[in-house]
């Protein structure tokens, strides 16, 4: 108990003396030093569970000591600072990385809110330009009912516009129109008007047949036109999507709306 704490304490003693100049007095003390002591390093070794042991058992620290507790408390002081400094920076810098992280994030939720609102405002646009465009509307009306495949005669024979007859055997009927740029023309083919392909013999519309023999083909000069809008420039040609027409029969009929 009490007597080998003051065994300790004076082991110690010994090696702060040692650690300033050895000791004649306290030769275990300074045995033990010259054996174990070989550096600054393990001098500092010791030199902490002095200080602990001095503290505790509440002994009076020598002069010659102090200097070496002194320097020690300091590089402590040092050492807690650098801790808490570095700590301070590293959380610092992760606060900074989020940051950069979550603008990022926000740059790409702005992005594709832009894009979406792009392409909600030209939907917007393009039905604000119908509903101002009577007849533009109508006609989009009509291209709905017909990819529906809900246009009927009754409403084909409706539609005011001119009517031009389609020879099966003619690939290119001449509209005699010829479409000048900022003009729209719908075409609107009579939905069950028929004719015959060869050598099958097959009535088919002018959708033609499931692998598009017959079908109605629309060309604005050597262009063809996908769909039933035509806005292309040039002069206006229709006929049936089969290269070796001549030996075809029947005819079909489509009226030419003029939208604007």
């Amino acid at each position: 108990g009490a007597a080998r704490r003051q065994v300790d304490v004076e082991t110690h003693q010994g090696l702060a003396h040692a650690w300033v100049g050895l000791d004649p007095c306290r030769p275990s003390g300074n045995s033990v030093f010259s054996k174990t002591a070989t550096s600054y390093t393990e001098a500092m070794r010791f030199l902490i569970p002095l200080v602990i042991s001095v503290t505790m058992c509440a002994v009076e620290i020598p002069p010659e000591v102090r200097p070496i507790t002194t320097r020690l408390d300091a590089a402590l002081s040092n050492a807690e600072r650098d801790f808490h400094q570095a700590q301070a920076k590293a959380k610092e810098d992760a606060l900074k990385d989020m940051e950069k992280l979550l603008r990022a994030e926000q740059r790409k939720k702005n992005s594709l809110i832009s894009t979406d609102l792009e392409v909600r405002i030209a939907a917007l646009t393009k039905d604000i330009a119908l509903l101002k465009d009577e007849s533009l509307l109508k006609a989009t009306e009509l291209d709905a009912k017909i990819s529906r495949k809900e246009f009927t005669e009754e409403e084909w024979a409706a539609v005011p516009a001119q009517i031009l007859k389609l020879d099966a055997k003619d690939q290119r009927s001449n509209a005699k129109i010829k479409i000048a740029a900022g003009e729209l023309y719908f075409i609107v083919p009579h939905p069950t008007d028929t004719w015959k392909n060869q050598p099958t013999g097959e009535n088919l519309t002018w959708q033609g047949s499931a692998k598009e023999e017959m079908k109605l083909i629309i060309r604005c000069g050597e262009k063809e036109v996908p769909g039933l809008f035509v806005n292309e420039i040039g002069p206006l040609t229709l006929g049936p999507n089969d290269k070796g027409c001549g030996d075809n029969e029947g005819s079909i009929r489509v009226k030419i709306l003029r939208v604007h």
